[in-house]
């Protein structure tokens, strides 16, 4: 009885936690959304989202308007988004390339400050969950993969 209490403890610690699967098998059910008064920053930052995915995964992502995403449809949030003020984030008061990286519920949040924090969001997320690597400016490894699982993420950073 106390192998069996043991073995059913170990089982339930190498369970998965709120993981989000951004893609499998060439299909995503997610889309980029971005704020109706997205400023140049937050659509740069979604515009290099959706390459680095296309590149990793063979699949291109939709990019909309927060308030349009289609039914049925999953969140990838970019920028001052009411997605991430219903995670609490308030991205005002970030400095100015202070950037968070975060899951909520099935949707991934990234959001910064206005100077660069929204594209460092995404260039950490890659880097991270993604485990994509930047050289230096010319050089990159952008792994392939048919499926993206991400676990659950909470990244706030100031850069020095």
């Amino acid at each position: 009885m106390k192998r069996f209490a043991i073995l059913f403890a170990m089982a339930a610690l190498s369970l998965p936690g709120n993981e989000l699967i951004l893609a499998e098998k060439g299909a995503s059910n997610y889309v980029i959304a971005v704020s109706g008064a997205a400023d140049t920053q937050s659509r740069a930052a979604a515009a290099d989202f959706a390459g680095i995915f296309k590149e990793m995964t063979g699949i291109r992502l939709e990019t909309v308007r927060e308030d349009q995403v289609p039914a049925g449809k999953k969140v990838i949030s970019i920028g001052n988004t009411t997605f991430a003020a219903k995670a609490g984030i308030d991205a005002s008061k970030l400095n100015r390339e202070e950037y968070i990286v975060r899951t909520a519920g099935d949707s991934l949040i990234l959001t910064g400050g206005k100077a660069s924090g929204i594209r460092y969001s995404v260039y950490e997320f890659f880097e991270k969950a993604g485990k994509c690597e930047w050289f230096d400016g010319f050089t990159v490894q952008i792994p392939k993969t048919e499926k993206f699982v991400l676990p659950e993420l909470n990244i706030r950073h100031v850069p020095d």
